[in-house]
């Protein structure tokens, strides 16, 4: 009787730690969508004032130059690759004025949608810039698959929506989500 007490209680303490484990080491791609990607390092401050010191002496109401939007991209780009355990987002400007946001195939739908509207919202407040954003999904081996953009609402520059395509059809959209209104994080 004692040795199945025994047993029986090295099983449900295996159980508990097992899963306390993997709560903890739950992948981040998979993180609350609510977690606040803008406090990873370099949080949202840190990305402004390094814009801010590039573009010392420019004023906020001239256009954003293309070495501030690539140093931009950098730094969104190092705030998922620099944290732990590091997320393999990377975030290109293109001087034709969209960003790419290119994210692990796995990563939920919310997260791709925070992440864009992260990008859209703050590359607003630090470039004084409202342009696309276009969301890939990366695979090991391949080109990244575009699945989706980030569009500002010409009619009211303080919204954006973000459309989701079928086989990256880009213009035949299933699925949209209006975003906004604007607001300084």
């Amino acid at each position: 009787m004692k040795k199945e007490i025994k047993i029986g209680a090295s099983v449900l303490l295996v159980i508990i730690v097992g899963t306390l484990v993997v709560f903890k080491n739950r992948s981040t791609a998979d993180a609350d969508p609510t977690s606040g990607f803008q406090q990873w390092t370099p949080n949202v401050t840190e990305v402004h004032d390094q814009i801010a010191h590039l573009n010392s002496g420019g004023s906020r109401e001239e256009p954003a130059s293309l070495a501030s939007c690539q140093l931009f991209a950098r730094l969104i780009t190092r705030r998922f690759r620099g944290h732990t355990p590091p997320i393999a987002v990377l975030v290109k400007y293109h001087p034709s004025k969209w960003f790419a946001l290119e994210c692990p195939a796995r990563m939920e739908p919310w997260n791709l949608d925070n992440l864009a509207l992260d990008i859209w919202r703050e590359s607003r407040r630090d470039l004084a810039i409202s342009c696309p954003v276009m969301i890939y999904r990366t695979y090991i081996g391949a080109k990244p698959v575009l699945v989706g953009q980030l569009l500002p609402d010409k009619a009211n520059g303080d919204r954006a929506t973000i459309a989701y395509d079928k086989a990256g059809e880009i213009g035949g959209a299933i699925h949209s989500t209006p975003a906004g209104p604007y607001s300084n994080p």
